[in-house]
């Protein structure tokens, strides 16, 4: 993944998103976040964005994390694409009001994963999490499979977009 500050920050109708100027994105004021940090390969445990950006190196997968928010300084949620994952969560306030979409989108238009050296990327979504498929599907993922993995019988669905 290339590492320079290529096309960011994004601007969307109602975003700016970025990779550096909102790293301190309050990740655990949001009680319903706990479980679905779980997005975020390492997530648990860390109390703002940039905490979880400075962890010590996990594994050996390339990423990069985007923070979004509102031109007037809301924090709306954050992305992060690993290799060809991509994790994603909106912050409470702005669910169901389509900013999910539209940082996900973002994030994933074409000339942004060219740039990043991605072709495909896969999200893998807890069965039953609704919000987080429509917000796969508006931003072109399809789904391709179901698998378990994790908690006993936990679900898991496959969605994927290819940017070939």
């Amino acid at each position: 993944m290339n590492a320079a500050a290529g096309p960011f920050p994004l601007h969307t109708p109602r975003l700016v998103i970025g990779r550096d100027c909102w790293a301190n994105l309050a990740l655990a004021a949001d009680p319903l976040l706990d479980d679905r940090l779980a997005i975020f390969q390492h997530g648990a445990g860390f109390a703002t964005l940039q905490a979880y950006l400075d962890r010590p190196a996990l594994d050996s997968a390339p990423g990069v994390v985007l923070a979004a928010r509102t031109p007037a300084g809301g924090e709306v949620g954050a992305v992060e694409i690993t290799e060809d994952n991509i994790f994603y969560f909106v912050r409470t306030p702005y669910r169901r009001t389509g900013h999910g979409a539209e940082m996900v989108a973002a994030v994933c238009a074409p000339p942004v994963m060219h740039w990043l050296g991605v072709s495909r990327l896969r999200a893998r979504i807890v069965r039953g999490n609704l919000a987080s498929v429509a917000i796969a599907e508006r931003a072109g993922f399809r789904f391709v499979g179901a698998f378990v993995h994790g908690r006993p019988g936990q679900t898991y669905l496959q969605f994927e977009r290819r940017f070939d």
